[in-house]
């Protein structure tokens, strides 16, 4: 039994928001709004103003806007103005498209919404390298399903012959089978054996070493 599967390819970049205009020094309160935009950011990425405009761009992809999404995840770094984006298809090629879509219309989106022109991409999304075909989970997940089948199978089989088989385990299903055991053999305890010791020495009188014949 074999399980196969397309192996899923995955791109990953980082965004970062510069300084703005004129602003040489970044003080603590421009990190904070860069930091509290950033976290705007991410929930705007997937929605449809930019996703609805990807697709409209990208009609030979046959996606839809949700479909879209469910291969996009975005996170942000804790206490910082980064994004990471990470985006999966089974397509190495259409990978990179969406990747590139995805930040350059997020891009111009902020620039007309926010007015603002300073995110900055920190990874290429064309490299190979970023480029991972994730095989191995889905190994170990198709590893996991068969070992799994085959044990419901065989707990299956046992049962089956338990069920169709001809003996009778037990004197509660000989009652069910309106039978009666034909031997019944009781548990033999060590103090049954002494009893019988001490009559067979009776038997044999006043002397000992005297062999009982039965």
């Amino acid at each position: 039994m074999q399980v196969t599967q397309k192996p899923t390819y995955r791109s990953t970049v980082k965004m970062i928001m510069s300084n703005s205009g004129s602003d040489a020094e970044m003080t603590m309160e421009r990190m904070n709004l860069n930091i509290s935009l950033m976290n705007t950011f991410k929930e705007l990425i997937k929605t449809p103003t930019i996703l609805g405009a990807v697709i409209r761009d990208n009609p030979s992809w046959g996606l839809s806007i949700s479909e879209l999404a469910n291969r996009i995840s975005v996170s942000t770094v804790e206490q910082t103005p980064v994004m990471s984006i990470t985006v999966r298809d089974v397509s190495e090629s259409r990978v990179i498209d969406i990747m590139n879509d995805v930040t350059s219309t997020l891009k111009r989106q902020v620039a007309f919404i926010y007015k603002m022109d300073n995110i900055l991409i920190l990874d290429d999304p064309n490299h190979q390298q970023r480029m991972i075909p994730e095989v191995e989970s889905h190994v170990l997940r198709n590893t996991v399903i068969v070992g799994a089948a085959c044990f419901i199978l065989l707990m299956l089989f046992v049962s089956m012959k338990d069920m169709t088989g001809d003996v009778v385990r037990s004197e509660a299903r000989l009652r069910e089978l309106e039978l009666s055991p034909l031997v019944s053999i009781e548990p033999c305890k060590r103090g049954d054996m002494l009893t019988q010791k001490i009559a067979n020495t009776k038997l044999a009188g006043d002397k000992k070493n005297v062999p009982i014949s039965t």
